[in-house]
């Protein structure tokens, strides 16, 4: 018991000293964990057929070259030409695309420098070339597996209709997908022989099956056409229309770029940092389409572990054959449109994701051999230079100016007597311009200020007659009383003066005047007249005509009527002052 005991107090003292251990201790950290992140960027945004190796070997030489014949370095004979015969197998594209991706690497990975210049680290490099082989691997065999569940949503067009019989039935076996399955066999189908389908449904997939229509990797399949079934769409005649365009591509590359929650197109709430951000990839390019066909064809195909061949289909053949007809499409404007599109349907943005800019191209190209493509991608590059050359033509159409170039030539030759005729033709084209500025009966809206008969009230002011009341009051000028004693002697002579009196008063009138004489001499009393009354007596006389006969026969007593008897007397005091 003591002896048990005992072993039981050393084993608990170990196992607490090796917890208080384990506490003390730090997490370790890969030291080669900038090569490993380099790794996957290259699998999903460079080549994910990259051989590492290869690309540090074949950047190097490129680089020695390039080095040797700008500065005129004398370099070894033999190293020269060890270097021109390995060179000299890669066509000057390849070339170009394995300096750029070399570039890259040492972006991503900036420590590589350090190693590639001392031999002494060989052993290290060599082990750090092999981690990112396996990296590469591994991140294209990781993105395959989280697919797995998903590929058979994302094929179904409308999420609430499920493509039947379901993909997956729960044994984990891929058997009875790909050209075995009734609806992804039409996926898979080259996208030409997709008629087959439409004529007969079971027999196409039998053609499938049996290879009667091949399935190679330059047969472009269904899945890379849009439309609620791949390739329903499709036009012979103008292939690259709705290219890379389905919604299983579309849905693939949200899942591996952005995140799986984001794959229907739905703004959701990151919980992690996206691929997209780990790789500083902030606009879609050739290279990322093709690694997302590349996961769709394994995904609904029938294999199920991985390998470049599946029958008469070769995936390093299909990817590359992708990023060629992108890369270096006859159509630049439908690189550019493609490119945007993607842009958008990832980040929201036809420019890409915020952040810093990467220029260089993330393309690869495997010295492979190409050899059995079909006339697909033939055909949509001379589709493409066909509708480039169709928006170039109507720049050729402006031709018809060169035939009014001729004229002027005339004119230098005979600029003498030619010269009056020629002027003429120069004016004919002179006047159209005229008939344009045509837009002055715009400014016709002139009449529309013609407001000016408004303002005609000046007529209104013609009440200036209601002053002409102002002779009514006139009775002030009764003042001239002091005028009475001349009355009886101007009456004879009033006549003469006004002959238009004689003619409005009858003769039975002018007596009227001597018989009240006597009695108008006291009227006139209360009045008092300036003596210039010979205006304010006129009025009277033609405007009150009939007043006066009035006054004649009965009204004389009334003070009112008593103006007609002092004009009366009035008038004979002019006679006496002549």
């Amino acid at each position: 018991m003591a002896r048990r005991k005992r072993a039981t107090s050393v084993s608990s003292s170990s196992s607490s000293d090796s917890s208080i251990s384990s506490q003390n201790m730090e997490p370790e950290t890969d030291p080669h964990e900038e090569f490993v992140g380099a790794a996957r960027c290259i699998a999903r945004c460079i080549d994910v057929f990259c051989k590492t190796k290869q690309l540090i070997t074949v950047g190097l030489s490129l680089q020695q070259r390039d080095t040797a014949e700008n500065n005129d370095v004398s370099e070894d004979e033999d190293i020269r030409a060890s270097r021109d015969k390995r060179l000299s197998k890669m066509s000057p594209k390849i070339q170009d695309r394995y300096k750029r991706n070399y570039t890259r690497l040492l972006q991503l990975a900036p420590s590589l420098k350090l190693l590639l210049g001392d031999p002494r680290k060989s052993s290290e490099l060599n082990a750090i070339i092999k981690k990112m082989d396996a990296t590469i691997s591994a991140t294209r065999s990781d993105d395959t597996s989280r697919l797995k569940n998903q590929i058979g949503h994302y094929a179904a067009f409308n999420l609430r209709s499920p493509i039947m019989p379901p993909i997956y039935d729960g044994t984990g076996s891929r058997t009875h997908l790909g050209s075995n399955h009734p609806v992804l066999a039409q996926f898979l189908c080259p996208v030409r022989e997709l008629k087959e389908f439409s004529k007969d449904a079971e027999k196409a997939q039998k053609k499938l099956q049996n290879g009667k229509i091949k399935m190679t990797a330059s047969a472009l399949p269904a899945f890379l056409w849009a439309g609620d079934l791949p390739g329903k769409d499709y036009d012979d005649n103008n292939m690259f229309e709705g290219m890379f365009e389905g919604h299983l591509l579309e849905r693939t590359m949200r899942h591996i770029f952005t995140s799986p929650s984001s794959a229907y197109g739905e703004q959701t709430r990151a919980t992690r940092t996206c691929n997209a951000a780990l790789h500083d990839m902030t606009t879609v390019e050739a290279a990322h389409i093709a690694y997302g066909c590349l996961q769709v064809r394994f995904g609904i195909g029938a294999k199920n572990a991985w390998s470049e061949v599946d029958g008469n289909f070769n995936y390093r053949d299909f990817y590359n054959n992708i990023v060629d007809l992108i890369e270096d499409s006859p159509d630049p404007e439908w690189k550019d449109e493609l490119l945007r599109a993607w842009n958008m349907k990832l980040f929201k943005n036809e420019e890409g994701r915020e952040g810093d800019s990467i220029n260089s191209r993330d393309n690869d190209i495997s010295s492979t051999s190409r050899e059995g493509r079909d006339d697909d991608l033939a055909r949509v590059r001379a589709q493409m230079a066909a509708r480039r050359a169709a928006k170039a033509a109507p720049a050729h159409p402006p031709s018809p100016p060169p035939s009014l170039s001729p004229p002027p030539p005339p004119h230098e030759s005979t600029p003498a007597h030619p010269s009056e005729p020629m002027p003429s033709r120069e004016t004919t084209p002179v006047p159209p311009p005229t008939p344009r500025p045509v837009p002055t009966p715009r400014p016709v809206a002139t009449p529309r200020p013609v407001p000016t008969p408004r303002p005609v009230p000046t007529p209104r002011p013609v009440p200036a007659r209601k002053p002409a009341p102002t002779p009514r009051p006139v009775p002030a000028p009764s003042a001239p009383a002091p005028a009475p004693p001349r009355k009886p002697t101007p009456a004879p002579h009033e006549p003469t003066p006004a002959p238009s009196a004689p003619k409005r008063v009858s003769p039975r009138k002018l007596p009227a005047p001597s018989a009240p004489a006597p009695a108008r001499a006291e009227s006139p009393a209360p009045s008092d007249l300036t003596g210039s009354e010979s205006d304010d007596e006129s009025e009277p006389v033609q405007v009150k005509g009939k007043r006066k006969a009035k006054k004649g026969s009965t009204k004389v007593s009334k003070p009112k009527r008593g103006k007609a008897a002092r004009s009366a007397e009035a008038k004979p005091r002019r006679s006496s002052r002549k």
